[in-house]
């Protein structure tokens, strides 16, 4: 038995005790052996072990702690291969909600034939008991995942435990041009008979329409019903006719600013008239400009813009609305969103970037800052490339005037920044001296002296193999790190350069970049 195998048992040897603290101590155990043993290797037989382990029963708290059937399945995730995934698919109906979702996710993200299959299979299975959870953050991602998930279960679009979630996969495969119009004879008449049922039940709700009231009190009962909406828009789109006009034409004076906002650029797209004030208030109306705004840029119909010199503070403002009620621990409505000013600065890669001052008032009446961005400028003063920046602060708005919030910005930026910059992000010993990323520099000390690389202008990281051994029928693989313009920085054996870590601190580190570097073989997740 090796130490990976005696740690893992001795783990689970107290994952199955009644005694909760006893089980909290094994639990904890076998998430730091997840987290230390990332990219190892793990006896089959143990794994198939922890599949069934995991099935349950199990005594539980309610905590929220005490789930053993997903800490079980965090670990057994990292070993996708056919015989993993064809146990997972055998006891898939008999994990924990939250371990069902976390297999789901993990066999999303593989494009192998076994994990393929055994996904369609779990939801042969789980889609009966009204128990299928989709991954679209990852499916959206996985084209040749979610085109055989259509192709398998299209004749499911009529069932309502899955409806809504296959036609968001399907929206999203033609968006991503996977498809071009895939099996119209069958789909455009369950778009006609289903956008009927989605209408009526939207329409018990259109005359009280206010935002508050969705996100507020309607919530999920509501956003379901808009969830298919826009997808029906989306997919008339996509098979066109002029049997849609209707549809099109009854969205479009509708309250609810998202749908009326597919309606209104599909119908720019067409050709089709549309009242200048339903395109203003879609442009800037707080729930839609950003969703607007990309649309005209997806579309190539950006000449259809009404708001040209405010576009990018308008989607700022939308970009607030929407952090505050869903990236963060406490989700949080605000009832009214003002920007109040901006600040142009540079990124430590000497980017133009843009950061906007935007005070929100809360249901309570209190009246806060916070620094919406960072736009880039590079291409252009209202360009709606950003990545998110945004910071919320806790002092009241009126603590400080503009100028004051200002200067307190740029102050805790130069020092983050300072700090930043001597910061390690990864090093590794090598034969001939290290490999660090340092700041945003990758540098190289060698016996031949030291080199370094602004980490923007790397062009590419990748794994090549190296004929070695004797007679050279040993391929050895190596770490490789190009330039922009082609020509190689670094390559060293991977035994020396943990690649996973390696890139991993590379794109953690660049990806708010509009060009980073080209990462193959690196799972983001």
């Amino acid at each position: 038995m090796g130490k990976l195998e005696s740690k893992v048992k001795d783990a689970l040897s107290e994952i199955k005790s009644a005694d909760p603290d006893v089980r909290h101590d094994g639990l904890m155990k076998l998430k730091d052996i997840t987290v230390e043993n990332k990219g190892g290797e793990c006896d089959i037989s143990l794994l198939k072990d922890m599949i069934k382990l995991a099935a349950g029963p199990f005594e539980r708290t309610g905590e929220e702690w005490d789930d053993p059937s997903l800490v079980l399945l965090e670990f057994v995730v990292d070993y996708m291969e056919e015989r993993v995934a064809r146990d997972l698919t055998r006891h898939i109906a008999e994990f924990s909600e939250m371990g069902k979702q976390c297999v789901l996710y993990h066999t999303s993200m593989h494009e192998h034939d076994g994990a393929v299959r055994a996904l369609i299979e779990m939801y042969e299975i789980l889609i009966p008991l009204n128990q299928a959870w989709f991954p679209h953050a990852v499916l959206e991602q996985n084209g040749v995942v979610s085109k055989a998930l259509i192709n398998h279960f299209y004749t499911r679009l009529d069932d309502e435990a899955c409806r809504r979630d296959l036609y968001r996969i399907l929206a999203n495969l033609h968006e991503e041009k996977v498809f071009y119009q895939f099996k119209p004879e069958v789909i455009k008449p369950l778009i006609h008979r289903h956008w009927e049922e989605a209408k009526a039940a939207y329409l018990q709700y259109d005359r009280d329409y206010k935002t508050k009231h969705v996100h507020c009190s309607w919530k999920d009962s509501y956003l379901h019903i808009r969830e298919e909406l826009e997808n029906f828009l989306k997919l008339m789109d996509v098979y066109w006719g002029e049997e849609w006009l209707p549809y099109l034409e009854e969205a479009k004076g509708w309250n609810d600013p998202i749908v009326k906002t597919i309606a209104v650029t599909v119908s720019l797209k067409r050709g089709i008239p549309v009242d200048q004030e339903e395109v203003y208030w879609c442009a800037t109306h707080v729930e839609s400009a950003e969703l607007f705004h990309w649309r005209l840029i997806i579309d190539r119909i950006e000449h259809h813009n009404p708001v040209k010199d405010s576009r990018q503070s308008d989607v700022a403002r939308t970009h607030l609305f929407y952090y505050l009620l869903f990236d963060r621990e406490e989700s949080l409505y605000a009832e009214e969103i003002t920007i109040l000013d901006q600040i142009d600065t540079f990124t430590a890669y000497e980017e133009p970037v843009r950061y906007y001052l935007a005070s929100y008032r809360d249901l309570s009446g209190h009246v806060y800052p916070a620094w919406v961005g960072a736009f880039s400028l590079e291409e252009g003063q209202d360009s709606l490339f950003k990545w998110d920046d945004s910071t919320i602060l806790e002092e009241p708005l009126e603590s400080r005037n503009v100028e004051g919030w200002k200067t307190a910005f740029m102050q805790e930026r130069k020092e983050r920044m300072e700090k930043e910059a001597s910061e390690i992000h990864y090093e590794a010993k090598t034969k001939e001296g290290a490999v660090l990323i340092k700041g945003n520099s990758l540098i190289v000390h060698s016996r031949e002296g030291d080199r370094s690389i602004f980490l923007k202008d790397i062009q590419t990281l990748t794994i090549e193999w190296k004929k070695g051994g004797l007679f050279g029928l040993k391929k050895i693989p190596m770490v490789a790190v190009y330039e922009k313009g082609g020509g190689m920085f670094m390559t060293y054996p991977e035994s020396e350069i943990d690649y996973e870590k390696f890139a991993g601190a590379v794109h953690e580190q660049t990806e708010s970049l509009e060009e980073p570097p080209f990462i193959e073989f690196l799972e983001v997740g």
